[in-house]
């Protein structure tokens, strides 16, 4: 792994958490919050995990800023690293690598999203990682990522459902694009399932 890529993603973890307290709550914070005290598998506008995360850092210390959007400060950096590491499959060099991640590290919607306690943080993450670990299972052809990536999905989606879109695009780009192999694989459709089975509870609880 490319060190300076790692300390590009560190370092916006840790200015993000140095600037954690610099702002008070968003009101979506505080309705994360609230909802973290009456915990569900579903909520009318969301999946379970951001109101989990919520009440796990509430218990861990309650009103404190920093320790609220911690997690999100580690999303980033992490979306920084997954940006970077993505470019080097994608045949990149040292220095793409740097570029990419670089880029990633200074652009607003890593930055302000990581900044607060937010579903779209997540789903940041959850985009950029199903990427990686498609675009890795692909070249490597390492079917047990597409495993991984059904686990990752699925929690993507118990945390909003926009990354099923992901998921159809990327279905569609192989039925037009390829490669169709994919399509008779069975790690691409158990990964399918793990993904649908973690999301499941969400969509029985919409049903009800």
């Amino acid at each position: 792994m490319n060190r300076i890529v790692v300390l590009i993603a560190g370092a916006v973890t840790v200015v993000l958490v140095a600037f954690a307290s610099g702002y008070g709550y968003h009101r979506d914070e505080l309705y994360f919050v609230a909802a973290g005290e009456h915990l569900d598998v579903g909520y009318a506008d969301q999946g379970p995990v951001v109101p989990l995360i919520a009440r796990a850092m509430s218990e861990i210390a309650t009103d404190s800023l920093t320790v609220l959007r911690l997690p999100s400060a580690v999303a980033a950096g992490l979306t920084v690293l997954l940006t970077g590491l993505l470019a080097r499959e994608l045949g990149g060099n040292r220095r793409a690598e740097y570029i990419a991640a670089t880029c990633a590290a200074v652009a607003v919607i890593v930055l302000f999203t990581g900044h607060l306690l937010s579903t779209s943080t997540f789903d940041l993450l959850v985009w950029t990682a199903v990427t990686w670990l498609a675009v890795r299972a692909v070249l490597t052809r390492d079917d047990r990522l597409w495993l991984v990536a059904g686990v990752v999905l699925g929690i993507g989606l118990l945390n909003k459902p926009l990354p099923a879109f992901l998921a159809l695009g990327m279905l569609a780009g192989v039925v037009i694009a390829g490669p169709r192999r994919l399509l008779r694989n069975p790690y691409v459709w158990a990964g399918a399932a793990i993904a649908l089975a973690l999301w499941s509870p969400w969509i029985v609880w919409q049903v009800d």
